[in-house]
């Protein structure tokens, strides 16, 4: 039986297949084991260093009772402060003392009142209008007794006490009241005179 010889062309397209396919596998494994781009850009964002906050200076502020600000600054074990001195610029408000045409002078004790003079008003109303309207504090209960008109029996937590005959008596102008302070109307001038003190009557 006889042979078939091989064709020469046919040997040398075989031959380059062969190659061109061995080449392509290769190739493709030497891609497949080489890292991509997005893969190194996120490891290069892993390896990016964290900020140590605790490296960073603190400062706090803090009031002390003189009005003086404090501020401290910490790094490490190292400390500094720096007292600031408040401004004396901030206007001042004043309160000035209202004035009077024809003030009534009114003492409880040596303390004394002022308010304006007002026609046909007792001491009694004068006394309601200071509980309203005095910058000092001043408050008092009374009584009322038929035929004699009101006649007090506090002020400003002090009260009358029979037991020792200490009683609040009033004085117009220095003379002793003979009537209640609902009975008296103040005259323009007049002062009035409240003292805690035995009583004669």
């Amino acid at each position: 039986m006889k042979q078939r010889k091989i064709s020469p062309h046919l040997a040398a397209l075989f031959a380059m297949f062969l190659f061109i396919t061995t080449s392509s596998a290769a190739y493709l494994i030497i891609e497949n084991n080489k890292p991509n781009s997005s893969q190194q850009s996120f490891n290069k964002q892993i390896e990016t260093p964290i900020l140590n906050t605790t490296d960073l200076p603190l400062t706090t502020t803090t009031v002390q009772p003189s009005n003086n600000l404090t501020t401290a600054t910490k790094t490490g074990s190292l400390s500094t402060e720096q007292t600031i001195q408040p401004s004396n610029n901030s206007p001042t408000i004043s309160h000035p003392e209202p004035e009077f045409i024809s003030p009534i002078i009114f003492k409880v004790n040596n303390e004394e009142y002022k308010i304006e003079w007002q026609e046909k008003t007792s001491v009694y109303d004068l006394m309601n209008n200071l509980t309203s309207s005095s910058q000092k504090p001043f408050i008092f209960k009374a009584k009322e007794y038929p035929g004699m008109g009101m006649f007090v029996e506090e002020i400003n937590g002090i009260q009358n006490n029979p037991k020792n005959n200490q009683h609040w008596i009033y004085y117009i102008n220095g003379q002793s009241a003979k009537v209640g302070v609902s009975q008296y109307f103040i005259q323009k001038g007049d002062k009035i005179d409240w003292k805690y003190e035995n009583a004669n009557f």
